[in-house]
């Protein structure tokens, strides 16, 4: 695949995903003209572009589609469901073919054909206007039709950018009748000529049912490389003159048609010259044509992802190299060369930030597919289901972006499928017909945190208990908490459903959600209350890569804590940590309860007589953690342990210190949790 095409199936996968939403805008508001105007454009973007880069196929299909909604928006025909149920299949037909880099298979063509007859069925059966024919699948429309001058001058680069004038042309004279006049005047001679530049430029009178804005959308992929304009006339039937094409013939000459000259022989219609806004005349002869090409500013751009990740990879390398240049820097006594060491790291602070900030991804980008997701469920299995969504803005990690959107889509199956009740079963259990199903998300410390929750019929613990002791998970006298008992639905081959759909039933599921959430050092937590609802809160780390994080010294070990965790630090004596009872300590006039790390990794040796207590919040309260001193701060680039590691979760990673050392990072979260389960179970 070349460049081009690359950048065409980039380009239209954000077309089709703008689709989608103005699909589901649509779907809630179908009289809303600006949606569907804006249909309207997507589609003629993607018949535009893939007939220029060889998506026939997508050409062909959305040609078909574009007249449908050109004959709604000009309310010539209602947007019925049946038409919107189609351009929802067409979405997945069109991005089906996408995926396929537009190679034409049975199934694709099959689909196409089904989808054309479905078209050709919907307008055969509305008792159309009389304006509207059905002609082989093909949707025509035969309104009155409008005149057009238009002058295309590419720049001698445009080949240059993947497009092909060609094209263009082919598409104008498909549209109606035209007469195409090619300009060969700027090829230079033979020893002068560039394979690779365009030399001709043209002509064309169009006589076409499209609207000036039609016409200017045909042009919308080379309007930055090509002069163009293009002019209304005033007359009819003209194109097809034979006379008409003489005159034009004999004025072939010069370098462009004067239009004064053009109206001038059509000067039957030259009474059509007062501006009806202003009411003053117009000379046509003498009237300066206006080119439609607006200069845009380019507010964004696109960079492969493999850009970003070698970007992410240079800044943690520049960080390592900062913190080897700090250590050379304060061993050496190097006066003058601090303040540029201090300047290096502030530079290398802001890139860090910056390069973070481009490889964040918000989760709005899923929102789209969830929302897709959960309205054809919900029509699958007849419910009424509102989806909301709170927090979108909230900024992932590409990498997590990737790693959750399969556990999340898994998450909303079960809303759908096991939460949310029929209408009929919500209002007898005094509940809204219309059942939620609410994704919320944010920043938590050194977390993100996202909730999903519904308010349907929630989980039985007596129920899931059951299905466990029937499926042989736990023995019938099991001794478990009601929370416990529904934790059983994260084992794997684990279902509360007796029959098989393309939905649920195979016992791979929630575990999956769990595995899946736990590469990426997640954790993910369920909370249901029967006849009102379930609760899935998944906890994510905010960063897998870079920290800003602080140094501890534990005996010789070297650690690394987040900064993000941390809320105070204070000086304690190690005597007083001995005699506390309960492992409470006083602070400043504030219990708190803590953890002694010396103890809990069984160091003895070197014991200071002053320790550090860092206060860190857990869930609701603040929890102190033990270590023999603070070093500072410094800017982490976390390494993975390796396969070896893999299945301890009190150390997310690793980094290199600037002496070459290897110091650990802490997930004070799970340690505090794993202390906290130990004790419980004594």
């Amino acid at each position: 695949m070349d460049n081009f095409q690359r950048k065409f199936i980039e380009e239209a996968t954000d077309l089709i995903l703008r689709l989608e939403q103005v699909l589901l805008s649509l779907d809630k508001n179908n009289s809303n003209k600006t949606l569907v105007d804006e249909v309207f454009r997507i589609m003629h973007s993607l018949k535009g572009g893939s007939g220029m880069f060889g998506f026939q196929l997508i050409s062909d299909y959305t040609h078909q589609l574009e007249s449908v909604y050109d004959l709604v928006r000009n309310d010539k025909m209602p947007l019925t469901p049946e038409i919107l149920e189609i351009t929802f299949a067409s979405v997945d037909h069109i991005r089906n073919i996408i995926n396929n880099q537009g190679n034409k298979t049975e199934s694709i063509t099959t689909v196409q054909n089904l989808l054309l007859a479905k078209l050709s069925q919907i307008f055969t059966q509305k008792n159309e206007p009389t304006n509207v024919t059905v002609r082989d699948n093909e949707i025509v429309d035969n309104s009155k039709l409008n005149n057009y001058y238009i002058y295309f001058n590419p720049f001698s680069t445009v080949l240059k950018t993947g497009n092909n004038p060609l094209y263009i042309i082919d598409e104008l004279v498909n549209l109606a009748k035209s007469l195409v006049f090619t300009r060969l005047i700027k090829i230079p001679l033979l020893n002068n000529l560039q394979h690779d530049n365009c030399y001709t430029y043209w002509e064309i009178f169009l006589e076409s049912n499209f609207s000036v804005a039609q016409v200017k959308d045909i042009f919308m992929f080379v309007e930055d490389d090509a002069e163009i304009i293009i002019h209304t006339l005033h007359a009819e039937n003209f194109i097809e003159n034979p006379e008409f094409i003489n005159f034009c013939n004999n004025q072939k000459h010069q370098n462009k048609f004067e239009i004064g000259l053009i109206e001038n022989y059509l000067q039957q219609y030259e009474n059509v010259n007062t501006n009806p806004d202003t009411g003053k005349k117009t000379n046509k002869v003498t009237e300066k044509l206006k080119k439609f090409k607006q200069e845009n500013v380019i507010t964004s751009i696109r960079v492969a992802s493999d850009k970003i990740d070698l970007l992410m990879n240079l800044v943690s390398e520049l960080i390592t190299s900062q913190a080897g240049l700090n250590l050379y820097m304060e061993q050496n006594k190097l006066i003058g060369l601090k303040p540029i060491a201090e300047s290096i790291e502030n530079i290398a602070r802001q890139l860090r930030d910056t390069a973070f900030h481009i490889s964040l991804i918000p989760i709005d980008n899923l929102l789209v597919r969830f929302q897709r997701l959960i309205r054809d469920l919900s029509k699958e299995f007849g419910k009424e289901i509102q989806f909301i969504s709170e927090g979108a803005d909230t900024e992932l990690d590409k990498t997590l972006i990737e790693a959750i959107t399969e556990p999340l889509m898994h998450i909303l199956r079960n809303s759908v499928d096991h939460g949310i009740e029929l209408s009929s079963e919500r209002i007898s259990a005094g509940k809204q017909p219309i059942g939620t199903i609410l994704l919320k998300s944010y920043y938590s410390g050194n977390q993100i945190v996202i909730k999903i929750s519904d308010d349907g019929k929630g989980i039985s613990p007596k129920f899931i208990k059951e299905k466990a002791i029937q499926k042989g998970f736990i023995k019938e006298d099991a001794q478990l908490t009601d929370k416990e008992i529904i934790e059983l639905i994260f084992l794997p081959g684990f279902t509360t459903t007796s029959s098989v759909t393309n939905v649920s039933g195979r016992g791979v599921g929630m575990d999956v959600v769990k595995r899946k959430i736990a590469d990426v050092r997640g954790t993910v937590e369920l909370h249901s209350e029967k006849n009102k609802g379930t609760e899935i809160t998944i906890k994510l780390p905010l960063t897998l890569s870079i920290i800003d994080g602080m140094l501890l010294k534990l005996s010789d070990i070297d650690l690394i804590i987040p900064l993000s965790v941390i809320y105070t630090i204070y000086p304690v004596k190690t005597s007083k940590l001995d005699k506390s009872f309960n492992n409470i300590i006083t602070i400043n006039g504030l219990q708190y309860p803590f953890y002694n790390l010396r103890t809990e990794f069984n160091i003895m040796d070197n014991i200071p007589e002053q320790m550090e207590m860092i206060i860190v919040k857990y869930e609701t309260a603040f929890v102190g953690i033990a270590v023999d001193y603070i070093v500072g701060e410094y800017q982490a680039v976390v390494k993975p342990l390796g396969k070896m590691f893999r299945k301890q979760d009190i150390f997310s990673g690793a980094t290199i210190l600037g002496d070459g050392t290897v110091a650990l990072v802490v997930d004070f979260m799970k340690i505090i949790a794993q202390i906290s389960n130990q004790n419980k179970n004594i």
